[in-house]
């Protein structure tokens, strides 16, 4: 985890957890020579010029979500295809999901945490 906030220049907040989420993107992207949003914060790919929003997600896209209840908190990981034929949910590849690099099925729409955007990698 300390290697992904070296290589991208992010610093980790402040506090006894650290979300580290973004920090895995970037440095995915970084090593992918694609832009990266060069901020510790999910939040700051919801409108990161570079990765384009869109309304139809391929796999390796990112997806950005927000908590309601703290818009200003949310996660980010790269789309890996709708976990079901409703596009309820959505699998997710990324850092800091059960305190690891996994993948995992998120809920599109229900409860605290919901999909904000998906942005184009390419």
């Amino acid at each position: 985890m300390i290697a992904f906030f070296a290589a991208t220049k992010t610093a980790p907040y402040q506090g006894d957890e650290t979300a580290w989420c973004a920090a895995f993107v970037c440095w995915v992207l970084k090593h992918c020579g694609k832009a990266y949003s060069n901020d510790a914060g999910s939040r700051s790919f919801r409108s990161f010029a570079p990765l384009p929003a869109t309304t139809t997600p391929v796999v390796g896209d990112l997806v950005v979500f927000k908590h309601l209840s703290h818009p200003s908190q949310g996660h980010v990981a790269f789309f890996d295809g709708f976990a079901d034929d409703a596009k309820t949910k959505v699998w997710c590849l990324g850092g800091n999901q059960g305190n690891r690099i996994s993948r995992k099925p998120f809920t599109v729409a229900k409860g605290d945490l919901r999909v904000d955007s998906y942005h184009h990698v390419a």
